[in-house]
C-alpha cells in the first residue's frame, strides 16, 4: 500500500541528504521501496478491476430457480442410486431368480423344505407361524414353497420332466413360475443332446424324430440348387 511505500521512502531521502548513497542500508530501502511501490501499484489496479453486484447488469447475473435447484438434486439422486448396489432381498430371505431350470428337483420333506425356508413364502417372503406353513403350495419348477397369492394353483409342462423323463404332465407351478414358462414356451432353449443325450435311447420316437431332421438339413443343400424349389426353401426357412 502507500503507507508501506512511504515509510520506506522517508529513510532514504535521509541517507541522501547525508551523502550516504553508497551504503549497504541505502541500497537495501532502495530495493524495498521499488518493491513496495510495485505492489502497491499492482493492488490498486487490481481493486479497480473489482466491482460490485449492483454495478453488474441484471442480464449477465445468475439465474438462479428453484427448477434448476431441483433439476441438481435430481441429478445428485440419481447419481446415489446408480452407484449403490441393490441387494435382493435380505439375510433371511431372498426372491427367486427368473433362471432356466432343466433339472428335476429331488424329493424333500415338505417340513424339512419349509424349515430350510425359516418359514417363510419363496415368493414374497412373508414369514408365517410353524402351523399356517401347511397351507402354503409347492412349485415344482422352482422347488420351493409359495402363499397363496404368490400361487395361484397354476399348472404347466415342467421343462426338466421333459428333458429328463419325457413328461409332459402339467404340474401345479407358482405365478412368477407360470409367467417365465410361458414367456419361453416357443423359444429353442434346450439341446436334448448337451443335456441328456441318453433319452434318444430311451424313447424311440424321439430318436427317428432326430434322424428326420438331420436327413431335412442335409436335403436342404440338395434343394438349394433347383431353380423351382424356391417356394419350398421359404418353408424350410
Amino acid at each position: 500500500s502507500a503507507d508501506a511505500y512511504s515509510q520506506y521512502l522517508q529513510p532514504i531521502e535521509n541517507l541522501e541528504s547525508n551523502n550516504d548513497t553508497n551504503s549497504a542500508e541505502y541500497l537495501a530501502r532502495s530495493l524495498l521501496a521499488c518493491v513496495a511501490k510495485q505492489f502497491s501499484t499492482n493492488h490498486a489496479a487490481a481493486n479497480n478491476l473489482l466491482i460490485s453486484e449492483a454495478e453488474v447488469p441484471e442480464e449477465h447475473l445468475p439465474e438462479l430457480t428453484p427448477t434448476s435447484q431441483s433439476t441438481s438434486d435430481l441429478n445428485l439422486t440419481e447419481s446415489i442410486e446408480q452407484s449403490t448396489p441393490r441387494i435382493r432381498g435380505n439375510l433371511e430371505w431372498a426372491p427367486p431368480r427368473q433362471q432356466i431350470i432343466f433339472i428335476v428337483h429331488p424329493s424333500a420333506k415338505r417340513k424339512v423344505v419349509i424349515a430350510q425356508a425359516n418359514y417363510r413364502c419363496a415368493g414374497c417372503g412373508m414369514k408365517v407361524d410353524k402351523g399356517y406353513s401347511k397351507r402354503f403350495r409347492y412349485c415344482e419348477y422352482f422347488g420351493k414353497y409359495f402363499c397363496h397369492t404368490c400361487h395361484g394353483n397354476t399348472t404347466a409342462i415342467i421343462p426338466g420332466h421333459v428333458l429328463q423323463k419325457w413328461d409332459f404332465t402339467k404340474y401345479s407351478v407358482s405365478n412368477m413360475a407360470r409367467e417365465l414358462l410361458t414367456k419361453m414356451h416357443h423359444d429353442p432353449l434346450f439341446n436334448v443332446n448337451d443335456i441328456n443325450p441318453s433319452l434318444y435311447k430311451k424313447n424311440k420316437t424321439l430318436n427317428t424324430v432326430k434322424d428326420l431332421r438331420v436327413q431335412l438339413f442335409h436335403l436342404k443343400k440338395y434343394i438349394s440348387t433347383c431353380r423351382s424349389a424356391k417356394g419350398l426353401l421359404e418353408r424350410l426357412e
